[in-house]
């Protein structure tokens, strides 16, 4: 049993997906009475336009996308260490106070020293 080529077409035409909507009833509005074939090529034709704008999509959106690199996290890994002395067993000299000569403390933080008001009784 044979089916006639314009209702087999139209089945086609129906079977398209819902994405397809536009395009199958722009094929339905048509005056022309399709064969199968020709159904085919254009479906054909319709598909990889819409797989290569989907492609030109994609790229368009990831123009603009910025992706971080971990390269600036290995070069600034090492330096949050803080500044190390050269010479760790260098040590300060431990002396007395210049204004009042009293060890324990230096001079700008000496009670007596003239400005400074904490401490002074």
């Amino acid at each position: 049993m044979s089916l006639p080529e314009k209702f087999a077409a139209g089945v086609l035409i129906e079977k398209l997906p819902d994405s397809w909507s536009d395009y199958k009833n722009n094929l339905k509005h048509k005056q022309k009475n399709f064969t199968i074939e020709e159904i085919v090529t254009h479906i054909l034709i319709e598909d990889s336009n819409r797989k290569e704008s989907a492609k030109a999509r994609m790229t368009t959106l990831k123009a603009n996308l910025v992706q971080s690199s971990n390269n600036n996290r290995k070069r600034y890994e090492n330096k949050s260490q803080g500044c190390k002395p050269k010479n760790p067993n260098l040590k300060r000299k431990k002396g007395s106070c210049f204004v009042c000569e009293k060890p324990g403390h230096h001079a700008s933080q000496c009670k007596y020293r003239a400005g400074n008001d904490k401490g002074k009784t």
